[in-house]
């Protein structure tokens, strides 16, 4: 059976991305109905688990964490929540459903994520000094994934969400500024909402998006 790569245009602001070599099945589905689909899920579908299971704002359990080395930058986060998981949707056409092996079949689809923010109220101790509170607030530039949605004949289909590159993101702090040392903290910080955002992303969304993609026919 010959194989077909799937390629597709994308803003120049989107990092290039080559969607998985799928080998073309025996069935009708297209790239329309392919964009279909994932804008049912996620203008729809997610749209209601969104509202329903509050993912936007998606408030973080209140956790204590060391930066760095222990006992260097002890952080006790407080209140934690991420804003714009709602917002994600697709960039560009998604690439022709097809074949990726024996009773599966898979589609492809950029989207991007270009309004996320994490705010946090932590308490905060720096090498054993007293501890302070912290007010912070993450703007994470526009960043980009692949949804791979798989079908298998009988079965449910199961969803893969990949960041195409490490989230980064503008930081703002209140509080913080007189400390020494403000750039390490600075950077502790980032890494942690970096390692925050791509939790959430792979653990409540990704189990409501599986729960959205289920609930519309699969394009054959």
């Amino acid at each position: 059976m010959p194989a077909s790569r799937l390629n597709h245009k994308v803003p120049e602001r989107m990092i290039p991305v080559v969607l998985v070599t799928l080998f073309a099945g025996a069935f009708g589905a297209t790239v329309s109905d392919a964009n279909r689909y994932i804008d049912q899920v996620l203008g729809y579908q997610m749209a209601d688990l969104v509202r329903r299971n509050r993912l936007d704002p998606l408030a973080v359990t209140p956790y204590y964490t060391n930066l760095g080395k222990p006992g260097t930058l002890s952080v006790q986060m407080r209140i934690v929540n991420v804003t714009g998981l709602g917002q994600i949707r697709r960039q560009g056409d998604c690439g022709r459903p097809g074949s990726s092996g024996p009773g599966r079949f898979t589609v492809g689809c950029n989207v991007v994520l270009d309004r996320v923010t994490l705010s946090a109220t932590s308490d905060m101790s720096y090498a054993g000094s007293a501890t302070r509170r912290v007010g912070t607030r993450a703007d994470f530039a526009t960043n980009h994934a692949l949804i791979e949605v798989t079908s298998t004949s009988g079965g449910q289909p199961t969803v893969n969400f990949r960041l195409l590159r490490p989230p980064t993101a503008r930081l703002y702090f209140t509080g913080l500024k007189d400390l020494p040392l403000y750039q390490v903290i600075e950077k502790s910080y980032e890494q942690e909402f970096a390692r925050l955002l791509q939790t959430q992303l792979s653990g409540p969304y990704l189990t409501n998006l599986g729960y959205a993609c289920r609930a519309v026919p699969f394009p054959r």
